[in-house]
């Protein structure tokens, strides 16, 4: 998948036909946390040659994500969805984490402090001036992520306390049976259509997964219970 993404990357760091900006900070993202992971793990040795390989492309594709008229360019087109936010930090951040790039760093620092500021008092993060049960877990996982390799910055308490409070609301979109409420939903409840012109609608993975991470992180065991209730009614 990763010959594949790069086989698609122009010398700038961008890649043709992908959508841009958004569409990279996913590849990016991706790949720098998968990186981070294989460079920790016993396996280590064994990709060293890989990691070798991949980590400067996706450096180039970083950085290409900050050069001034991408990254107005994308940033502005991002500003409605607070998912994005934590989404493009975590791809430039874990990208400085893995290449020691500070200015990456200080990028996703700046989008953090930006997201945090977004958040409303019940927890909600917006997304398109609303609520959306689905892409609120989504920011939230993004935002975990950018927290495990950024445990001792400053902002990380604040990053913390809106993690709590968003799957505090998420918990209230949360039916007895498991399913995920999506009245109310600015963007999943089948107001948009994904590429593929699909109906959006909620995604279980994502909102299974911002909980049970949480609980694997914190030892709550409350965002465990609502991890297994989400699995039981979409997976059984």
């Amino acid at each position: 998948m990763f010959d594949w993404g790069f086989a698609q990357q122009a010398a700038d760091g961008s890649f043709k036909g992908a959508g841009g900006f958004h569409s990279a900070s996913f590849f990016v993202a991706a790949v720098a946390r998968t990186l981070l992971i294989l460079q920790q793990s016993p396996q280590s040795r064994q990709y060293a040659d890989k990691i070798a390989f991949y980590t400067p492309l996706l450096h180039r594709a970083a950085r290409w994500m900050i050069s001034p008229q991408v990254w107005r360019r994308g940033t502005t087109s991002n500003e409605p969805y607070t998912h994005r936010f934590y989404l493009v930090a975590t791809a430039l951040g874990l990208t400085g984490k893995l290449t020691g790039d500070r200015e990456l760093i200080n990028y996703s620092r700046q989008l953090i402090q930006q997201a945090l500021s977004l958040q409303e008092l019940d927890g909600v993060n917006p997304e398109k001036d609303g609520y959306d049960s689905s892409y609120q877990v989504a920011g939230v996982v993004y935002a975990q992520r950018w927290l495990i390799y950024f445990p001792n910055d400053p902002l990380a308490p604040r990053v913390t306390a809106m993690i709590n409070k968003a799957l505090t609301w998420a918990q209230t979109r949360i039916l007895p049976t498991g399913e995920i409420n999506s009245e109310g939903n600015t963007r999943t409840g089948g107001q948009e259509t994904r590429r593929t012109g699909e109906v959006k609608l909620v995604d279980p993975r994502i909102v299974y997964r911002g909980f049970a991470y949480w609980a694997s992180v914190t030892g709550d065991s409350r965002w465990n219970a609502i991890a297994r209730r989400i699995a039981q009614f979409y997976y059984n």
